[in-house]
């Protein structure tokens, strides 16, 4: 037969493929950021690469997505804001500024905040509101020193500018009092401002300048005092870089738990700790003061710490107790979104809905928590799989058989194994949650759901047995819950004594001994050695018999001895 060839088709000209259809750098980095949110460097390139292009939506585009990661970090925020306010659009500068009071507020941000007043506006009482609210936030920090110099410079010249002598003389109150506020904090230039503030006094009255200085000279000293302790923490927290080192933008990296982050770690924990001391003497006097302190403080250590949840956990305990339940419970959620695999911190919030009685809140918290363990099973099993492989093969038959084969427990790579037991732990508890809160229907329908993973590993299976047996008095229901773990775990030694010792619980010798020969056959060597010693174990102790049928069958191996647990005693010769 005659065949045809298909016509040639010709794409028009519009739609034939050009370069400028090619994805950019900026695409390119976007994508991979988006695949990993973690690669510090490439967040750097990005930001630089949106820059770079002039293109302000491209520069939103990357500082948003930049600060849905690191949503607190003092440098990123105040390099979106600028990109506005060159461009003059302040609506937008105003509305990132609202934005980011909302969160923790660094003196970075409030240092650029002030700058931005003074620029924009000359209305003396407009300034002078914008440094009472940045030094009510941040006053009280080691570097807002030169804030605290800067706002004194400002009345100064407000006290100068007075027109009647009453004006001049509530200046002079007024400074007095900032002067006051300043010189109790260990602030880096502490110091200086004390020299200023004799100077001061001194070229006012020098007959009340010694009366003014020696009431204050006692908080003053606290506070220089106090200052030297603090570079020693903060030498080691905040180490200073070099121009030539220092990155466009400082991002908390994940942890490898290294010697030098766990001692990072204990510093961190050491300076917290060293907050909530009151090493200035607060908690009589100045109690909302203190607060505002250690709150400032964990604000600090959450941020440079961000993927450490022991750190969050502190933060959340220390609001907690102090009764801020409102602010902690927004610091537990912030925690979790930085770090949503983390047990200690699901767990607390579990824990708090749970005394809330929020318990369908409770079951979503559970949903969640399992289903970011169970993405990441899939990762690190999907990995484990992959690095089974060790050569390349033609057979794809082979290849998917070695891919697709259920991996045993005694083969399965240490994090996999891990990982699941991790995972089992979380069903467990959200057995026990069902248990407890709303009976057996709610613990049976957990356990049904657990059955449908397929990395639920068997201690969930024994948790369920053991909760049917002890709880509800459920017997039958718990052998079936066994006998169902058996199909999957039946390899697995360490489930199979679970059950045996279950078994032999109940003096349920018939199913005992089925469950012993069942299984013995099957082992491997050293996994029946085990089984034979426990079997052997009973029979001797408490057997009708000690010649038992299954103990003729005993393994090949002529250095295995039962096991006979016999009371030793001490002989003594009688004289």
């Amino acid at each position: 037969m005659k065949t045809t060839a298909a016509p040639e088709i010709t794409l028009p000209k519009n739609d034939r493929p050009t370069a400028s259809t090619k994805p950019t750098e900026f695409d390119l980095l976007r994508a991979r950021l988006q695949k990993y949110p973690f690669d510090v460097a490439g967040w750097q390139k990005f930001i630089v690469c949106a820059e770079d292009s002039g293109d302000i939506e491209k520069v939103k585009t990357a500082y948003e997505d930049l600060l849905k990661h690191y949503p607190h970090t003092s440098t990123v925020q105040i390099s979106y804001i600028k990109h506005f306010s060159r461009s003059g659009t302040f609506d937008q500068v105003e509305h990132l500024f609202e934005r980011f009071f909302k969160g923790p507020k660094s003196v970075e941000l409030l240092r650029f905040y002030l700058s931005y007043i003074r620029r924009k506006t000359s209305a003396t009482d407009t300034i002078r509101k914008a440094y009472e609210f940045v030094l009510s936030r941040v006053g009280h920090e080691r570097d807002s020193g030169d804030i605290w110099a800067s706002y004194i410079t400002f009345l100064n010249a407000e006290r100068v500018d007075s027109k009647s002598k009453q004006e001049k003389e509530q200046k002079v109150d007024h400074l007095r009092q900032v002067y006051a506020r300043a010189v109790r904090i260990p602030l880096e230039n502490v110091e200086q401002l004390w020299s200023d503030y004799k100077n001061f006094e001194i070229l006012l009255n020098t007959a009340t300048a010694k009366q003014f200085t020696s009431d204050l000279f006692p908080a003053y000293t606290r506070a220089y005092n106090v200052l030297h302790e603090l570079n020693k923490h903060n030498s080691y927290l905040f180490p200073p870089t070099t121009t030539s080192t220092q990155p466009l933008h400082y991002l908390p990296t994940l942890p490898t738990f290294t010697p030098s982050e766990r001692q990072l770690v204990g510093k961190w924990k050491a300076y917290l700790k060293w907050e909530e001391s009151d090493p200035l003497g607060l908690q009589e006097t100045e109690t909302a003061l203190l607060h505002s302190r250690i709150s400032r403080a964990y604000q600090k250590a959450v941020v440079q710490m961000r993927y450490f949840p022991e750190i969050w956990f502190m933060a959340y305990t220390r609001m907690n107790n102090i009764g801020r339940h409102h602010e902690a419970i927004q610091i537990l959620k912030t925690g979790m979104d930085a770090n949503p695999a983390s047990f200690v911190l699901n767990f607390a919030h579990i824990d708090l809905l749970e005394s809330k009685r929020e318990f369908q809140e409770v079951h979503n918290a559970f949903d969640r928590f399992l289903d970011v363990l169970r993405k990441n099973l899939e990762i690190v099993h999907k990995e484990a799989s992959t690095a089974s492989v060790h050569e390349p093969s033609d057979s794809d038959t082979v290849l998917n058989t070695i891919l697709t084969a259920p991996m045993l427990s005694s083969t399965e790579p240490g994090e996999l194994m891990q990982r699941k037991q991790e995972y089992g732990l979380v069903w467990i508890m959200y057995l026990r949650f069902g248990r407890r809160a709303e009976g057996v229907q709610t613990a049976r329908m957990i356990f049904a759901k657990a059955r449908q993973c397929k990395f639920t590993p068997w201690q969930a299976y024994e948790a369920a047995a053991s909760t049917e047996y002890h709880c509800f008095g459920e017997k039958e229901v718990a052998i079936k819950i066994f006998n169902l773990g058996m199909k999957l775990y039946s390899d697995d030694m360490d489930f199979v004594l679970k059950y045996f010792r279950f078994l032999i619980s109940l003096n349920d010798e018939n199913n005992a001994q089925a469950l012993f020969e069942g299984v013995v056959s099957a082992c491997p060597p050293e996994h029946s050695k085990i089984l034979w010693q426990h079997w052997s174990s009973y029979q001797y102790q408490y057997a009708r018999k000690a010649n038992d049928a299954s103990l003729s069958r005993r393994p090949s191996d002529q250095t295995f001895r039962p096991t006979l647990y016999l009371p030793r005693h001490r002989c003594r010769c009688l004289t």
